[in-house]
């Protein structure tokens, strides 16, 4: 998953709710920054190393939903928590938000990659291609932390 989805996703109700909610239960996910899959595809792009090659890339830590929660506590300096709820509640609550059916299908879907074991992934791949760290979780949310008390900062 993309470190910007925690943005996205889960910011909107920490703000306002002080927690964020899904039904990933103890499910560990691999989340990486969107600025590390640009740099990786602009090299690429550059080179010609990696024609013709295919890579799945994983972030650097793979963490549960909890996790990501109190590290958010910490870097934002606020009491942020997960919630985890039935994924039926959890596929209403976002129909009664407005999202588009197929939006919340394909979320779902996601998450029942997540569920079933297949998102949490090391491999040092990114790491690899990149010749450097990727953004750690924890970089992200301390360039973020605004985010998540009401001030917008953008991704």
């Amino acid at each position: 998953s993309f470190l910007q989805n925690v943005l996205t996703y889960y910011a909107p109700s920490i703000r306002a709710q002080g927690a964020f909610y899904g039904a990933m239960g103890n499910a560990r996910t691999s989340y990486l920054d969107v600025r590390d899959i640009a740099a990786v595809a602009a090299k690429a792009l550059r080179t010609g190393e990696h024609d013709g090659k295919t890579y799945e890339l994983n972030g650097p830590e793979a963490l549960t939903c909890a996790e990501v929660a109190e590290r958010i506590s910490r870097h934002a300096g606020i009491a942020a928590r997960y919630v985890d709820i039935p994924v039926e509640a959890q596929r209403k609550a976002m129909m009664d938000q407005g999202m588009p059916e197929w939006q919340v299908t394909a979320l779902l879907d996601l998450q029942e990659y997540y569920t079933g074991g297949r998102g949490g992934a090391l491999d040092g791949v990114l790491q690899g291609l990149l010749g450097r760290p990727p953004i750690t979780i924890d970089r992200f949310l301390m360039e973020f932390a605004g985010e998540f008390r009401g001030r917008r900062v953008g991704a």
